[in-house]
C-alpha cells in the first residue's frame, strides 16, 4: 500500500503552475468551435472552395461536443438547430463563406458584417451544415466533409495535438490580437 505525504498536496499552492495542458481560445466562442473555424478556413484555401459551390459541410466532432455542456443537461435540446453565433453550424458556415473568424479585438472580414456573431451571409448558409456526433472521436478534433453541387467531396480532419503550440507558436499566432490589444505592441 502507497502513502501520500499531503503536505506535498498543498506544496507551493499559488506560487507553482503545472499543467498538462490548456487550450488558448483564438475566437470568441466555445473551444470546441476553435479547431472548426481552423480547419474550415484552411480547407477554403487549399481547394479554393466558393460558398456558392457547396452543397453540405458536415462536420463529425466527439457527441458530447454536440450535447454541451454535457448529455445530461445540454444547453440546446434541439443540437441540430443551427443558431447564428452560438452552435458549430455558425462558426463553420462563416469560416466557409468568409474564410475566417475575427480574433478577440480583430475586424471582420470585408466581406462579413460588423457583427461577426450576426452575419447575414452566415446565418443564411448554416443551414448547410450538419452535425455528425461520434462518440470514439477525441475531443477538440473535428473532421470535416465538403460536398459540393457538382458531387465533389474534401474531406480532412483536425487531430488535437495540432492546438499544442511552444511559446514561440503561441506568440506567433497572438500576433493577430494586437490590434485589439488596448497598451499595443509594447503591452503585449
Amino acid at each position: 500500500q502507497k502513502s501520500v505525504d499531503m503536505a506535498s498536496i498543498t506544496a507551493g499552492l499559488g506560487v507553482d503552475y503545472k499543467l498538462l495542458t490548456f487550450m488558448f481560445r483564438m475566437y470568441p466562442c466555445a473551444g470546441y468551435n476553435q479547431p472548426v473555424i481552423d480547419l474550415m478556413r484552411e480547407m477554403k484555401t487549399i481547394h479554393r472552395l466558393q460558398s456558392d459551390d457547396i452543397e453540405e459541410i458536415q462536420v463529425a466532432m466527439n457527441w458530447i461536443e454536440t450535447l454541451y455542456p454535457s448529455p445530461a443537461f445540454p444547453r440546446f435540446s434541439i443540437w441540430q438547430l443551427p443558431r447564428a453565433g452560438e452552435t458549430t453550424h455558425y462558426f463553420a458556415a462563416y469560416a466557409a463563406i468568409h474564410g475566417e473568424f475575427p480574433v478577440a479585438g480583430a475586424q471582420p472580414p470585408a466581406s462579413a458584417s460588423r457583427d461577426p456573431m450576426r452575419d447575414p451571409a452566415a446565418m443564411a448558409f448554416m443551414g448547410r451544415v450538419k452535425l455528425v456526433p461520434q462518440k470514439e472521436r477525441p475531443m477538440f478534433s473535428p473532421a470535416i466533409t465538403v460536398v459540393l453541387k457538382n458531387g465533389t467531396r474534401h474531406e480532412s480532419d483536425y487531430p488535437y495535438d495540432r492546438m499544442s503550440w511552444n511559446f514561440n507558436q503561441l506568440v506567433s499566432q497572438l500576433q493577430a490580437c494586437l490590434p485589439g490589444f488596448t497598451s499595443g505592441k509594447a503591452g503585449f
